[in-house]
């Protein structure tokens, strides 16, 4: 009886963390795009990190919780910092000047493709076939939705351009997925692995954009200043503590399914806010991305 109590109290756990996920993922595609105009990518990249970081490093210090660890482990953080919290965002806000958020959010949805990969080649993680077939579902329901543009404006156009630079960001955030599954069996807190990754993740765009010489601006604007609060403290020091606690839970190529399914909140505030235009194919691809979803977190 108890054993049964833990369970479900284990899987209501994990199903708030993935709605946690989901939604405000969901939201943050369109904050993105206020991100973007007088302010160099990079720099912008390093303040949403900086803020994130020093939140909680905050709430670290707050709770008591761990701050030192062995150097081994530090070298772990500055690569996820890399990974997922530098090179992953560049990709997608210069990604973010050719696509609309909903289909930012749509290209992302790859990472549970690349979670597979990844952790068979360098974690040795073995997935069932269904989990196979419900990726093969979504990357034909994101070909589905993509194959039009090709098709009408060919390879050189900006929707492609688009793509490309997030799918190279979504496989850059696999990778960082792939170091952050080996924090549990290290007993790594979540809260300081992600307030560490975070800090190598806005000193690396802090120093990439002092090295190929862009000036160091700030934007004061309304638009940019609330889409940079609400992207540091609830996409990125909330989102990600809860997005890395599903990892560990139940494991990258399942926690990468909750980017399956945020593309659906993004989609509808990219309809309502930038005039995403549904087709036969975007609603059709849409449906095999759903449909692979709920084969994966079934099994």
């Amino acid at each position: 009886m108890q054993a049964a109590a833990a369970s479900d109290e284990k899987s209501t756990h994990n199903t708030i963390l993935y709605l946690l996920v989901v939604v405000i993922w969901g939201s943050s595609w369109i904050a993105i795009k206020y991100q973007i105009g007088i302010v160099p990518l990079e720099f912008s990249i390093a303040y949403r990190f900086g803020i994130a970081a020093v939140l909680m490093f905050a709430w670290i210090l707050l709770t008591d919780r761990p701050l030192r660890f062995p150097i081994s482990d530090y070298a772990r953080f500055a690569a996820t910092g890399l990974f997922m919290f530098s090179t992953n965002f560049l990709l997608f806000y210069n990604a973010a000047t050719y696509l609309v958020s909903g289909m930012l959010a749509l290209t992302f949805s790859m990472v549970s493709v690349f979670n597979l990969i990844n952790g068979y080649l360098f974690r040795g993680e073995r997935s069932g076939g269904w989990i196979w077939f419900g990726a093969a579902l979504g990357v034909a329901g994101l070909t589905a939705i993509f194959l039009p543009a090709i098709d009408s404006t060919g390879f050189g156009s900006d929707p492609v351009r688009g793509f490309l630079f997030a799918l190279a960001g979504t496989f850059s955030f696999s990778l960082g997925n792939t170091i952050t599954a080996g924090y549990r069996a290290r007993d790594i807190p979540v809260f300081s692995s992600n307030a560490y990754s975070m800090l190598f993740g806005a000193l690396a765009m802090l120093l990439f954009g002092l090295a190929v010489g862009d000036s160091l601006i700030f934007d004061v604007s309304m638009p940019y200043v609330i889409s940079l609060i609400g992207l540091a403290v609830f996409a990125s020091a909330v989102v990600f503590g809860a997005y890395v606690a599903l990892l560990r839970n139940i494991g990258a190529a399942r926690a990468g399914y909750a980017t399956i399914v945020f593309p659906v909140v993004a989609l509808g505030l990219s309809t309502i806010f930038e005039g995403f235009q549904w087709t036969p194919w975007g609603i059709g691809g849409l449906a095999l991305i759903v449909v692979g979803n709920i084969i994966v977190m079934r099994r």
